[in-house]
């Protein structure tokens, strides 16, 4: 199916979900768009934020603003009294899962599901919470993130965690409890990438959703991915969880309480991350530039990885000389045929997607 094709399908379903709900934001869409219902009949965010659009243009959907600026979408011929009803019903819930109080201690619950596998997995690793035992998470708790690697200062932020592999070297993690999807022009990715390169360190994204486009890319220069599928709430937030889950709610039915990995996410950290890094995919080194034709950018030989002023985004590898270097038994994510043969890949895509 062509991008075409799905932006329209993504147009047929909004108005089915607005149909039978009367009105949505463009989350709740993309939850049961994208992260619901048959996989022929889903459509990514990007395509789904084309079908929106067009649907606006096109006088078919209608849209107020609510709490914290959020937009509403509804059907002209829906009865107004019915949107209303629901606008009410469901805009002061939708506030509540993006108020600061709650987002912060949020992503803490993910943060903290992912240091538990870090100890399952007997991984050597920096970053640590110092009160878990101490209270409930009905209030945030004190984290000390690592910003220094061998005494090299991380500038631009710290990252969640660094492991260190005795092959691949420190690995900088960051985790991301959102409901947006990861896609390769975001900010939290371009950061990732900013810090890990100061520290020769792999990029490892650990998210909620990560799209396909990202996990394509990024792969190919090196950066380790890891969906793990469900929203993480506090034990402090059961309720709230109750609530945004039931269909005829925010409909966020991926919502898990709690902050202890799942199997999927203990076998990320315990298998299947040793697994890639003792292969030899992911020795690469990273490069982040804001334009690729700028004189002053540092070269290291690796990975390349390049923003453009124009939104476009590059990918290259270029591996270590001489090619005997590496064992005929390595994996690079950056070749397409096993030593000797060539040993470079180029992707380029063009990522102006609006939102």
């Amino acid at each position: 199916m062509t991008p075409e094709q799905r932006i329209e399908l993504g147009k047929k379903r909004i108005l089915s979900v607005l149909k039978r709900h009367g009105i949505a934001t463009l989350k709740m869409l993309e939850q049961k768009i994208a992260d619901a219902g048959p996989t022929p009949q889903r459509v990514d965010p990007h395509l789904l934020t084309h079908s929106r659009t067009q649907l606006q243009q096109e006088g078919r959907i209608l849209t107020r603003i609510g709490l914290q600026n959020r937009e509403w979408h509804y059907l002209p011929e829906t009865d107004p009294a019915v949107v209303e009803q629901r606008f009410q019903e469901l805009q002061e819930l939708h506030a509540r899962t993006e108020a600061r109080s709650f987002t912060m201690r949020m992503g803490q619950t993910a943060e903290i599901a992912v240091i538990k596998a870090l100890q399952q997995s007997k991984s050597n690793f920096i970053g640590h919470f110092t009160d878990l035992e101490l209270h409930d998470d009905s209030t945030m708790y004190m984290k000390n993130d690592p910003d220094f690697v061998s005494g090299i200062h991380i500038r631009g932020g710290r990252l969640d965690y660094i492991l260190f592999h005795p092959e691949a070297g420190p690995m900088g993690i960051e985790v991301k409890n959102i409901r947006e999807w990861i896609y390769p022009d975001r900010s939290i990715v371009k950061a990732l990438l900013a810090k890990c390169i100061q520290v020769n360190a792999v990029p490892v994204i650990v998210a909620r959703r990560i799209s396909y486009s990202t996990y394509s890319l990024l792969t190919d220069c090196g950066v380790v991915v890891h969906q793990f599928y469900n929203q993480l709430y506090p034990y402090a937030d059961e309720n709230l969880a109750n609530l945004v889950r039931q269909k005829l709610s925010l409909g966020y039915f991926d919502v898990r309480v709690g902050n202890a990995p799942d199997a999927r996410m203990q076998r990320f950290f315990t298998l299947n991350l040793p697994a890639v890094a003792t292969s030899g995919g992911i020795s690469l080194s990273v490069l982040v530039s804001r334009n690729a034709s700028s004189a002053g950018n540092q070269r290291i030989s690796g990975s390349r990885i390049e923003y453009g002023d124009d939104g476009n985004f590059g990918c290259s590898a270029i591996m270590p000389s001489p090619l005997q270097s590496l064992p005929q038994s390595s994996s690079c994510r950056c070749q397409k045929y096993p030593p000797p043969s060539p040993r470079s890949c180029a992707a380029q895509m063009d990522i102006l997607w609006p939102r």
